[in-house]
C-alpha cells in the first residue's frame, strides 16, 4: 500500500502536470493569435501596397492613352507621310486607314510610352513587358498585360494586368473625319483656295495649310471628340495638277514667226 506521504507527492506531481500543459495551451494560444495578427498585418499591407501600385498603373494608362490618342490625331494613320502627316491621297491613289488601324496605332503608341509615365513612381517599380488591346465600343477600353513588381519594407506584390477606359468614340470621329475627307478629296488644292467651297466651310472647321502647289494638310477640329473636349486631326493631300497642253505648231507657222 502507498504511504500517504507518497499519496500526497503523486498528487502534487499530477498537479504540476495539469497546470503545465494549461500553461503550455495558453502560451501556446497566445503565441497563435500574435502569429495571426502579424500575419494579418502583413496581408493588410500588401493588400494597401498592391492596390497603391493598381491605381497608379491605371491612372498611367488614361494618362497614355489620352497622349497616344492625341498624337495618333495629330500625325494621322498612314506610311507614307508629308512633314510628319501621313497623307490620305497621293495624286490618284486614296489612303484613307481602316478604323482598326487607329485602334492598333493607340495601341502601339501606349506600348512604346507606357513606361515613361511608371519609372516617374518613387516604389521603384520593376517593370516586365507590356502588351496592350484596344476595344473599340461606345466608349475606348484599353487593356494592359505587364508585370509589375514591387518590395517596399518586408513586402512583395505583383500586378499582372490594368485596364483604363476613354470618352472617346472612335466611331462617330471616324466617320466625321470620313465625310470631311471625302468631301476635299475631288478638289483640287488651287480651285478650293480659289473660289472655295462655302457648304464644305460652313459644315466644318479647319485650315488648309498649302506646303507647295500640289500638297496641302488639312486640320480638321472635330466637336466633343475626346473626354467631351474638341480635338484636333490632320492628314496631307498630294493633287494631280494637269499639265498643259503642248503647243502644236507646223513648220509654216515656225517660217512664219521667223519672217
Amino acid at each position: 500500500m502507498l504511504k500517504r506521504g507518497q499519496v500526497t507527492l503523486f498528487v502534487v506531481i499530477g498537479i504540476v502536470i495539469v497546470v503545465a500543459v494549461a500553461m503550455a495551451l495558453i502560451f501556446k494560444s497566445e503565441i497563435s493569435v500574435r502569429l495571426q495578427n502579424v500575419e494579418l498585418s502583413k496581408n493588410e499591407g500588401a493588400r494597401q501596397l498592391y492596390s497603391e501600385v493598381q491605381a497608379y498603373s491605371e491612372d498611367c494608362l488614361k494618362k497614355t492613352s489620352l497622349e497616344g490618342l492625341q498624337n495618333v490625331l495629330l500625325n494621322g494613320v498612314g506610311e507614307k507621310r508629308l512633314d510628319g502627316v501621313a497623307y490620305y491621297l497621293y495624286e490618284n491613289e486614296e489612303m484613307f486607314p481602316e478604323k482598326e488601324l487607329f485602334a492598333q496605332s493607340l495601341a502601339s503608341y501606349i506600348q512604346s510610352n507606357i513606361n515613361y509615365c511608371l519609372n516617374i513612381n518613387p516604389l521603384n517599380l520593376k517593370l516586365g513587358k507590356s502588351k496592350v488591346n484596344v476595344v473599340l465600343s461606345e466608349n475606348v477600353e484599353i487593356q494592359s498585360e505587364q508585370k509589375i513588381s514591387v518590395t517596399k519594407d518586408d513586402l512583395s506584390v505583383t500586378v499582372n494586368k490594368y485596364n483604363t477606359n476613354v470618352d472617346f468614340n472612335l466611331n462617330i470621329v471616324y466617320n466625321y473625319l470620313k465625310d470631311f475627307y471625302d468631301d476635299v478629296k475631288n478638289i483640287s488644292e488651287v480651285d478650293f483656295i480659289k473660289r472655295g467651297n462655302e457648304a464644305i466651310k460652313n459644315k466644318y472647321t479647319f485650315f488648309q495649310d498649302d506646303i507647295s502647289e500640289t500638297d496641302a494638310v488639312f486640320i480638321l477640329q472635330i466637336p466633343n471628340a475626346i473626354e467631351g473636349k474638341d480635338a484636333e486631326t490632320k492628314f496631307a493631300m498630294k493633287y494631280v495638277v494637269a499639265k498643259p497642253e503642248p503647243l502644236e505648231v507646223g513648220i509654216g507657222d515656225l517660217i512664219g514667226g521667223l519672217v
